[in-house]
């Protein structure tokens, strides 16, 4: 199926990029409050 390390390349690159998504939002708000 997947190799150990592509699978964990694959997570890592899932993590990141819901932390791009939820990221800015959070600062955004704070800065505008």
């Amino acid at each position: 199926i997947m190799s150990p390390k592509r699978a964990r390349l694959l997570v890592a690159a899932v993590w990141v990029l819901s932390f791009v998504i939820c990221f800015p939002p959070l600062v955004g708000w704070k800065d505008q409050m």
